[in-house]
């Protein structure tokens, strides 16, 4: 009694689902995720500024008060995170943009073999930017972001849509 479980994967309605089905009712459960990873931390030396998405499931306002000053309230010697409230399928909605495309599309450059060029735009840059926000990824990451995340093929089918509507427009 007055456990507080929480999880920090990059998907949320199945963690969500399982925390809920086996934890015993007396578990507050908090669904957690840091949009953010180690390069992060090596890029910038701190994460103050970054954000977290808290998905309340079962826990109460103090405990969820508690959280939000451990995670958010640099002043009380938080970790001065922006923090983000939404559901479950509010945040893999919305992941499935955030993640689910830049991952795939930054495995796709590095499948192509980008290639670091002198003659670089700020446009180009940045796409590679993709590239090096993956390269260190696991593979279980890419797997978990790309297959249990519920609106994932979705997200993807509209990309590739868009990119053939593109096509067949340059194409007249």
């Amino acid at each position: 009694p007055g456990a507080l479980v929480a999880d920090v994967a990059s998907v949320k309605l199945l963690p969500v689902e399982v925390m809920e089905r086996v934890l015993p009712g007396h578990c507050e459960i908090l669904g957690t995720h840091p949009l953010f990873g180690p390069q992060t931390r090596a890029e910038f030396g701190t994460v103050r500024g970054q954000g977290c998405v808290l998905c309340p499931v079962r826990v109460g306002d103090e405990t969820l008060a508690r959280v939000r000053s451990l995670l958010g309230d640099e002043h009380d010697g938080g970790l001065g995170l922006r923090l983000i409230d939404r559901t479950p399928d509010e945040h893999d909605r919305e992941m499935a943009l955030v993640q689910v495309l830049t991952h795939w599309i930054g495995h796709a450059g590095r499948e192509m073999g980008w290639p670091e060029l002198e003659t670089a735009t700020v446009a180009y840059t940045r796409l590679m930017q993709l590239t090096h926000n993956v390269e260190h990824d696991s593979e279980a990451l890419f797997e978990t972001i790309q297959r249990f995340n519920p609106h994932a093929a979705e997200a993807r089918e509209r990309f590739v849509a868009a990119l053939h509507a593109v096509g067949r427009r340059i194409e007249g």
